[in-house]
């Protein structure tokens, strides 16, 4: 009579949620220098290519964008349904081999992989609804940051990648094929909405208020973590976080990101006049006072 084969413990990812420009990339290299499997195919924001694709796709499937994720509050059960069999396909075989790499080319499959691992995206605040369909007891990170900085870094990022694609544009000719193509690629400005202050704050609260229902519409176990708070107390939010994650963190790692992590970035807009001003606008707002961001400076 043959043995039956060893049973593998399947294991269920880490998914990192939250507003862009809010700290997800530092928690995410967080997880992935204590040994935690973030993908291979990260791009320069610590995000797995492959999930953002996907991420990209159902966005578009609901006529959303990163920027503009309105249309995700109408979502229903048969599109969730439609969206998830085709997510099943596509964490197999040759598809999941872009976020595995070629060190971990054995894991085909998303219902086989053995090994502690997640991604992070900020889309993921709107699809965790669906990808909770394939991973019913995945761990989440909402990781949140004052509005202020989210809104200037928004801006900021949108006109040095605007500065960019004109360089690489230089001669025109690259710009007149894309138009000519009709491509979906944004060709002009990275996100017109986020040019404004008082866009990339409501594009914050959007965020914001759909993170904090997350843990309610999934089930899934959801920890908040303030970027912030993990500026100015490492150690201490670090080891915390992890207890959430039931993970050991390797010995004398969190004093290693004490040493890495940048700390003047907390609450970086007390240094501008035009942000400081634009603070005293929105500081009494309800979602601001709700996360605790009224009384700053």
């Amino acid at each position: 009579m043959k043995n039956n084969p060893k049973l593998i413990k399947v294991k269920e990812p880490v998914i990192i949620i939250g507003m862009h420009r809010s700290g997800t990339s530092l928690v995410s290299k967080i997880l992935e220098r204590s040994g935690i499997f973030m993908g291979a195919d990260q791009d320069n924001n610590a995000e797995s290519q492959f999930f953002y694709n996907l991420n990209e796709w159902i966005l578009a499937q609901a006529g959303a964008t990163w920027d503009n994720p309105y249309n995700f509050r109408f979502l229903n059960e048969e599109f969730k349904a439609s969206v998830s069999k085709s997510l099943k396909r596509q964490l197999k075989g040759k598809s999941l081999k872009k976020y595995m790499g070629a060190e971990r080319r054995g894991s085909n499959s998303y219902q086989k992989i053995a090994f502690d691992w997640g991604w992070k995206d900020p889309r993921n605040t709107f699809t965790i609804e669906i990808w909770k369909d394939l991973f019913e007891k995945a761990k989440i990170i909402h990781v949140h940051r004052n509005p202020v900085d989210v809104a200037a870094s928004l801006r900021n990022r949108a006109i040095e990648l605007k500065k960019e694609r004109q360089k690489k544009m230089i001669t025109g000719l690259k710009r007149r094929w894309m138009e000519n193509k009709l491509t979906n690629e944004r060709i002009y400005e990275q996100s017109l909405r986020v040019l404004r202050l008082e866009d990339g704050f409501l594009l914050w609260k959007q965020y914001i208020d759909q993170a904090m229902l997350v843990e309610e519409k999934t089930g899934c176990q959801t920890y908040h973590l303030c970027f912030e708070d993990l500026l100015r107390d490492t150690e201490i939010e670090t080891v915390k976080l992890f207890e959430f994650l039931n993970f050991k963190l390797p010995d004398g790692i969190t004093r290693k990101f004490q040493e890495t992590i940048v700390k003047n970035k907390r609450y970086s807009f007390l240094k501008n006049k035009e942000l400081t001003t634009f603070y005293q606008s929105i500081r009494n707002q309800s979602l601001v006072v709700e996360m605790n961001y009224h009384d700053i400076g």
